[in-house]
């Protein structure tokens, strides 16, 4: 295309070009919410009944607008877990004709989305800001919700804000307390199942919140530090529990006990 040619499509009024003509792709990229627009009003688009969406153009919208974009065509994305997940389900949603309202063939309407607690205004969103994704998916797991379908970070807090309201709507627990008052800690290995157990366990009771990540549980696989540690202490197998208040410890996991008694009797 010559330079003129260029200069008459780029100051040329919209009425100057037919009604069949349709953007370069890279002009629908820079549209962006307006794409969304094109596909909502049941015509799916373009000719081609990708809405001018493909997969390369998909990559590259953010999370949030991919969201925006099979909300309008009221495609659940339940079963999606990675980003590269929605591009491919929107993509196939446009490549086999898709576009229009939630009765379209092979299209499910969401699910109505569970209630969950209002988090109160005196969260600490900073602080839940700081932690890892990781430690925000445990607190979301503590607290009996769910982090699926939450990939980006925003979200993560959003939901653990939720999950803390959630613990701390909780009763305490006594067995619990006395176990903190007695500065008890886990050492413990994350391919042991009996260790795994053991940190479930005490998560049930509000132990743990940060899971594998808290400064209770120590992970003498990861930590050289750890690992040294429970040498030093006579440590010879996990999991095994220490108060560092009494510095009497305890090893195994009872499966069948409902609370941490059997544990903090054996540490007083």
């Amino acid at each position: 295309m010559h330079v003129r040619q260029l200069l008459v499509l780029l100051i040329a009024p919209a009425a100057a070009f037919p009604p069949s003509w349709t953007p370069p792709l890279h002009h629908s990229l820079i549209r962006g919410r307006r794409c969304h627009g094109m596909v909502q009003d049941g015509r799916g688009g373009d000719a081609d009944g990708d809405g001018g969406m493909g997969r390369d153009a998909l990559a590259l919208q953010s999370v949030k607008e991919l969201k925006a974009i099979a909300a309008g065509q009221s495609l659940s994305l339940a079963d999606c877990f990675e980003k590269g997940d929605i591009v491919e389900k929107i993509s196939k949603f446009y490549a086999s004709g898709g576009g229009g309202d939630a009765s379209s063939e092979g299209v499910e309407a969401p699910p109505a989305a569970a209630k969950t607690p209002t988090a109160p205004i005196t969260i600490d969103l900073e602080e839940l800001r700081a932690l890892s994704a990781r430690q925000l998916k445990t607190m979301i797991f503590t607290a009996g919700l769910s982090s699926k379908g939450l990939m980006e970070k925003s979200e993560l807090v959003e939901r653990a804000a939720e999950a803390k309201a959630v613990l701390d709507a909780r009763p305490k627990f006594p067995d619990a307390e006395l176990y903190k008052e007695l500065d008890v800690v886990l050492f413990a290995r994350e391919t042991c199942p009996y260790c795994v157990y053991a940190k479930d366990g005490l998560q049930s009771r509000g132990l743990l919140p940060d899971g594998w990540d808290d400064e209770g549980l120590l992970d003498v696989e990861r930590s050289r530090e750890a690992a040294q540690e429970f040498q030093g202490l006579g440590g010879e197998g996990v999991p095994m529990f220490y108060s560092r208040k009494t510095g009497k410890k305890v090893s195994g996991w009872n499966q069948a006990a409902e609370t941490v008694d059997w544990i903090t009797d054996q540490l007083r």
